[in-house]
């Protein structure tokens, strides 16, 4: 077989790398590839591409966040645009992961929609997809680890927003 196939784990702060277990029970079931993604919690992602840079033939990379940059600060639209053309240009990502992704929704609760262009910018440029995660509840996330982002209760106004100025990024 030669499947490929996305995963979806978050590290929830106990991260452990088991680059060695997944790349068996590929082999073992035939994936030929997987698209990986850092997950919430307190891996960086600096950390999470030096786990997994002996197979990187066998997985379709995204851009993650927090990276040893940003790890800490408080974000803006250059900031972000800088990360993703990093992880485009230098670490050949062929996704906006979601928790890159999740900053253009974010984002929106300091900037406008408009604002956010120099991330967007970086985004067509490339023509790469934005993954974006829609799994917060309306008291913010599920497990109250990122309170500070979209609640379910903006997710349509903010999605709309990005939606409707950026219509040639494909949002996944």
């Amino acid at each position: 077989h030669n499947y490929k196939e996305e995963g979806h784990m978050h590290d929830l702060d106990k991260w452990q790398d088991y680059t060695n277990e997944l790349i068996a029970a590929m082999d073992l079931y035939g994936v030929a590839q997987a698209a990986v993604t850092i997950g919430l919690g307190a891996v960086t992602y600096e950390t999470f591409v030096a786990s997994i840079t002996p197979h990187l033939d066998r997985f379709i990379r995204s851009s993650g966040m927090p990276t040893n940059a940003t790890k800490g600060k408080q974000l803006t639209p250059d900031i972000v645009a800088e990360v993703y053309r990093t992880h485009l240009e230098r670490d050949g990502c062929k996704i906006i992961g979601e928790t890159s992704g999740s900053a253009m929704m974010s984002l929106q609760n300091r900037y406008s929609v408009k604002e956010l262009k120099p991330i967007a910018d970086v985004v067509m440029k490339h023509d790469v997809p934005v993954q974006i995660h829609t799994g917060w509840t309306a008291t913010g996330s599920a497990i109250n680890s990122a309170a500070n982002l979209v609640s379910a209760r903006n997710w349509p106004d903010y999605m709309g927003a990005l939606l409707n100025a950026y219509p040639d990024i494909k949002f996944i």
